[in-house]
């Protein structure tokens, strides 16, 4: 579970995981990605996707997509606002660094996934505040498709949240694994997100959407969007209208991990929409 360590009992996330995917279209260059468990002399970028917390509650209040780089002869980590200069751990495959400890996810979400060639699920705790991030390499924009038409990702996920919080008692909380279908317009540079068959007891709605968030057009293929008006939920083919309170804040960041003459191989992301008094739905999806 995605563990708040600032707030009570029943704020926890679970995590996603996959399988299927592809790339299609040709990119305009082909160049060699070493996975992320490679040790091969030389130095990796990385990207990380994960929800930001509040201070001092922990409860989520939106998401971030971080760059950093893997020297991957010694496998030091070092991330902007996650861990620098981490130092790998081979006892448990895990980086610590000034309190900081990144290590691979031990949700059960993650048991009967699929091997991830170019990213992992790792829990970032830094005494503080323990989260959830998706850790890869980050494919490069200049190796994205660029032919038009969309190409499908396929995985799973996890959706949770509170609803009902007055701003003294803490709500109900609820969470679901479902299914992830990420559909990416390279030509356009957008990317929509479509997490279903969230059939849990407890869920008030069965399907989120995330819509138009835009891949980057710098170097790293990340993508993005904060606002309102992106986020949509139902059941079945019926919106939903999660009561959250008066004003809602919605964000959503992710990334393109590694790359064939495809393009990018694997993808995953987070996103979250926070309302008044602690009031939040939150999740976290991948693809390989």
């Amino acid at each position: 579970m995605f563990h708040f360590k600032t707030y009570s009992a029943v704020i926890v996330i679970g995590l996603l995981a996959a399988c299927g995917g592809g790339g299609g279209g040709g990119p305009e260059t082909v160049f060699t990605y070493q996975t992320l468990e490679s040790e091969v002399p030389g130095t990796s970028t990385i990207a990380a996707a994960g929800l930001t917390q509040s201070d001092p509650s922990g409860l989520p209040d939106g998401t971030e997509v971080q760059v950093g780089t893997l020297d991957r002869a010694p496998r030091t980590l070092s991330i902007a606002g996650v861990i620098v200069d981490g130092i790998f751990q081979q006892s448990d495959g895990s980086w610590s660094a000034g309190g900081t400890t990144v290590s691979p996810s031990e949700l059960s979400v993650f048991a009967n996934t699929g091997t991830y060639d170019f990213f992992l699920p790792v829990t970032v705790d830094d005494g503080d505040f323990a989260g959830t991030y998706i850790v890869g390499v980050v494919s490069r924009t200049q190796d994205l498709p660029t032919t038009t038409g969309t190409v499908d990702y396929t995985g799973q996920a996890r959706v949770e949240g509170i609803l009902g919080s007055d701003g003294v008692s803490p709500g109900n909380a609820f969470g679901s694994d479902g299914d992830l279908t990420l559909t990416a317009d390279f030509a356009n540079g957008l990317v929509d997100v479509v997490i279903d068959e969230l059939y849990e007891n407890g869920m008030p709605f069965d399907t989120v959407r995330v819509d138009d968030l835009v891949i980057s057009s710098g170097a790293n293929a990340t993508f993005e969007r904060t606002g309102t008006g992106f986020t949509s939920f139902a059941n079945g083919l019926t919106p939903v209208d999660p009561d959250l309170g008066p004003s809602t804040t919605e964000s959503a960041s992710g990334a393109f991990f590694g790359g064939d003459p495809n393009g990018p191989v694997e993808a995953g992301g987070v996103f979250s929409v926070n309302g008044a008094n602690g009031n939040t739905i939150y999740g976290i999806f991948a693809a390989d």
